[in-house]
């Protein structure tokens, strides 16, 4: 089933460094190194090669949502959201197995891992509904992958909308008749995979609250 889980990790003791303004490459760098480490040597080679979109996501190193980890942080936490049914068990066992992580120049310590959510996709196909507008936080920075010649193609790392936003369908009389239940599907699954480009740096990320519908 697909789940989220909250790395809480401690600075080690060492020499305070202020992490990179953008934590989100720097976590997915350590993200696959932490599996190999563990003994997971062939799933991180697996998530490692595996082209965009990636099967996982992850989030910067927040103090707490909405502000960004510093020197004097104490405790911060990366959330790792596994939309595959294959994943949960081996990365969570993976992960509780590490001692330390070390994101860009600072070494932190595991101190737990402990889930966030979790929940079959029938249980998820279960909370569908036909509706056409959708309400919704976004906590971290979210782009959208665009083709030739239509702007931006590529999510720079901290570029991009935080906030409150609306969906909409555009002209649900024209629409398919399951276009509301199609899109409601892809809303719900959004907690666990994020929504536009480059989840697994840390863009497009929906913080632990209610869609509204």
């Amino acid at each position: 089933m697909p789940a989220r889980l909250l790395v809480h990790l401690e600075p080690a003791p060492d020499r305070p460094t202020v992490p990179p303004s953008h934590t989100g490459p720097a976590v997915n760098a350590a993200f696959p190194g932490a599996l190999r480490d563990a003994g997971e040597s062939d799933l991180s080679e697996t998530l490692h090669e595996t082209p965009p979109p990636k099967p996982y996501t992850l989030t910067p190193l927040p103090a707490e949502w909405d502000r960004r980890a510093g020197a004097d942080s104490r405790k911060v936490q990366s959330e790792v959201g596994l939309p595959a049914d294959s994943l949960p068990a081996p990365v969570t066992q993976a992960l509780a197995a590490t001692e330390h992580l070390r994101v860009a120049r600072r070494a932190y310590r595991i101190a737990a891992v402990t889930p966030a959510a979790a929940e079959p996709y029938a249980r998820l196909l279960a909370e569908v509904r036909p509706v056409e507008r959708w309400a919704m936080r976004i906590g971290t920075p979210v782009a959208f992958f665009t083709a030739k010649g239509e702007g931006a193609r590529r999510v720079r790392s901290g570029r991009g909308s935080v906030g409150e936003t609306v969906y909409r369908l555009a002209g649900p009389r024209r629409a398919a008749p399951d276009t509301g239940h199609r899109s409601d599907a892809l809303i719900c699954f959004a907690s666990y995979a994020g929504i536009g480009d480059r989840t697994d740096i840390g863009t497009g990320h929906l913080p632990p609250a209610p869609v509204r519908r």
